[in-house]
């Protein structure tokens, strides 16, 4: 598999974008497991990006804003693709359109969220060869369509969601909430309207992606008993993973390895 690479967004929009990275002529891309983040996909071609959710519905795009919550999104091309994605941090993606995410599917156009700037910034990215220059435009257009004056229960749903990603290690999801000051039933309102989540489904959404990070980069094939710290036994961690893959967790980390490309966070500053 070709080496992505990593790039950082500017101080401006570091509070909104987690990174930017790019791959060129890739054979395939492996599968996107579940995650609590959404990621906008800029193809140099048109694939098919199916949610395993619902394989009914693929979507053949030249352009994807996923946002994968309850099973994998798989990628299919027929030729080597290449491709600049977005990652925007949890909950910020609403700082960037009309509506909030619990009102969008898994698998959204931009060309719906954000038309005729999309398309400019498409065509203009496609255009441009220097990577430095797609990252300009790039962050020119999220400059553009950014509305950093929400509602501030938006700013409260990504502040919950920050506490339950970055500083959730050994701490029961009443504790996050007590120590955010809101009553659980206004912070389960504020994040099931912004997020389409509950608490709990938020909470075992993130453990999930702590466990997936983990698994993907460990040394061993083998499951360590340390990837259980978040669950109460191993048929707890199996049932959870299961549910959200359709598979074990032995046979995900033999069978999809490549998909720890969507998780590497090395910072590679030269050009591709």
């Amino acid at each position: 598999m070709n080496t992505p690479y990593f790039f950082n967004p500017s101080i401006a929009l570091s509070k909104y974008i987690s990174k930017y990275w790019y791959c060129k002529n890739i054979q395939f891309l492996p599968i996107l497991p579940p995650g609590s983040g959404c990621e906008l996909f800029i193809f140099n071609q048109k694939i098919m990006v199916v949610d395993s959710e619902a394989p009914h519905q693929s979507y053949y795009a030249d352009s994807v804003l996923v946002r994968p919550r309850h099973a994998p999104v798989h990628f299919m091309c027929d030729e080597p693709v290449s491709f600049i994605s977005i990652r925007f941090r949890l909950g910020s993606i609403n700082y960037f359109t009309r509506d909030v995410e619990s009102d969008y599917q898994t698998l959204i156009s931009p060309y719906d969220v954000w038309g005729q700037n999309f398309y400019s910034m498409r065509e203009n990215v496609l255009n441009t060869n220097k990577m430095s220059e797609k990252i300009n435009l790039i962050e020119h257009f999220l400059q553009q369509v950014i509305q950093v004056q929400r509602a501030p229960k938006i700013d409260l749903a990504k502040f919950f969601l920050d506490e339950m990603y970055y500083n959730s290690s050994q701490r029961s999801l009443s504790d996050i909430v007590k120590n955010i000051g809101y009553s659980e039933r206004h912070l389960q309102k504020t994040v099931k309207l912004v997020t389409g989540l509950t608490l709990i489904q938020a909470k075992k959404l993130i453990r999930f992606e702590h466990t997936v990070k983990k698994i993907l980069f460990q040394d061993s094939p083998h499951l360590s008993k340390r990837y259980l710290d978040e669950y109460y036994d191993q048929s707890h961690f199996i049932k959870d993973f299961s549910g959200f893959t359709g598979m074990s967790p032995t046979c995900f980390v033999t069978e999809h390895q490549e998909s720890a490309m969507f998780y590497k966070k090395m910072a590679l500053s030269h050009e591709p």
